[in-house]
């Protein structure tokens, strides 16, 4: 631009133009798009560094963790909230902070039909009780959810939260749910896992039903399994249905509660 100035000045006989330093040309400045961009990428790499900060403090000895196995009580009374939740090739992560906010009453009511849902209760059944829509009542569930900080219906909750709440109880194996405390750029944390990998599902189940039975554990939907699987959600059906039928569950939920409830070995666990 400025050769073409000095140019257009040497033709026409004129001195060139003056320039006085200013802020970056319009194409130059970063727009809305790239400063999104830039915001997302930073969030990135803070997500990222927190995730590799819970895997370490996950792994740490059982004699530096100190924390109860299941958080579920103060997740549930708004002394703590869901900041982040992923999970690895072998386990599950719930990570949260401490939180001041006071949960209402509506809401603490309605954590009380999830906890209810997530322990085995039949949504259909309490929907009737209640004299209420199976609608109004699961969307109670799903506010439930999202007061913690999870974004999710019950049915679909990350396979970490079903299992906090069995431990809470007391209903599943102590070793299936472990909890530790965290510092991380100076705000304190704590990050909960469970194990998705069972070896009693190896051993009772076919290859296919058994790669199925883990993604339906997991939270996933037929669509996502078949989706995932690349084969129709018919195939899907009928492979869970399989696999429901040798395991003696009936849901995502008696699933669940079977996994808790079963030793390493094989061996179902009296609850």
């Amino acid at each position: 631009m400025a050769n073409l100035e000095a140019r257009a000045a040497d033709f026409y006989g004129t001195e060139p133009l003056a320039r006085a330093p200013g802020p970056l040309r319009p194409e130059l400045a970063p727009g809305p798009r790239q400063k999104r961009l830039v915001s997302r990428a930073e969030s990135a790499v803070l997500t990222f560094e927190l995730r590799k900060a819970a895997r370490r403090a996950d792994g740490a000895p059982s004699g530096e963790v100190g924390v109860a196995p299941s958080p579920w009580d103060e997740i549930a009374s708004g002394r703590l909230r869901v900041c982040d939740r992923f999970q690895t090739q072998h386990r599950a992560y719930l990570v949260m902070r401490p939180s001041e906010l006071e949960h209402s009453t509506q809401t603490k009511d309605n954590l009380s039909k999830l906890e209810a849902v997530l322990l085995g209760a039949a949504p259909k059944v309490c929907a009737s009780d209640e004299g209420r829509a199976l609608s109004s009542f699961t969307n109670d569930c799903k506010l439930a959810l999202a007061a913690i900080g999870v974004q999710a219906s019950a049915s679909r909750a990350p396979i970490i939260v079903p299992m906090i709440v069995l431990a809470a109880r007391t209903l599943c194996r102590a070793d299936l749910v472990r909890t530790s405390r965290l510092h991380h750029r100076g705000t304190d944390y704590l990050v909960s896992s469970t194990t998705l990998q069972h070896p009693v599902l190896a051993s009772r189940l076919s290859p296919a039903q058994l790669i199925v039975t883990q993604l339906r554990a997991q939270g996933l939907s037929l669509g996502e399994i078949a989706a995932r699987r690349r084969t129709s959600m018919r195939t899907v059906a009928n492979q869970l249905a399989g696999a429901f039928h040798r395991l003696g569950v009936s849901s995502r939920t008696t699933l669940l509660a079977y996994l808790a409830g079963t030793e390493e070995g094989g061996e179902v666990r009296e609850c």
